[in-house]
């Protein structure tokens, strides 16, 4: 994890930084059961990617799961920030 965390932060490109940060939090969640470290690489998988909506998907099932509706909340609030204005076109 400290690895992918150590090139996310040298990746300049964006999108990239984000699938580095996503597969951090999917270990985290999955492997070490790290459920904290896990949404807060989401979050900043968000931040650096917005329409990676699986990370999105993936933050609101531990919240849920959590029963942490306060913090659901925000998360939604937050994402819709995050994307608005950037709708497409077609």
């Amino acid at each position: 994890v400290a690895l992918l965390g150590r090139i996310a932060e040298l990746e300049s490109d964006w999108k990239r930084r984000a699938r580095y940060l996503y597969t951090m939090a999917t270990i985290q969640r999955v492997d070490l059961k790290d459920l904290e470290a896990a949404l807060e690489s989401l979050e900043q998988t968000l931040d650096c990617d917005p329409s990676l909506l699986r990370a999105f998907e993936t933050q609101s099932t531990i919240l849920t799961e959590q029963q942490d509706w306060k913090r659901l909340e925000r998360a939604h609030r937050k994402m819709i920030v995050r994307v608005r204005g950037q709708g497409e076109e077609a």
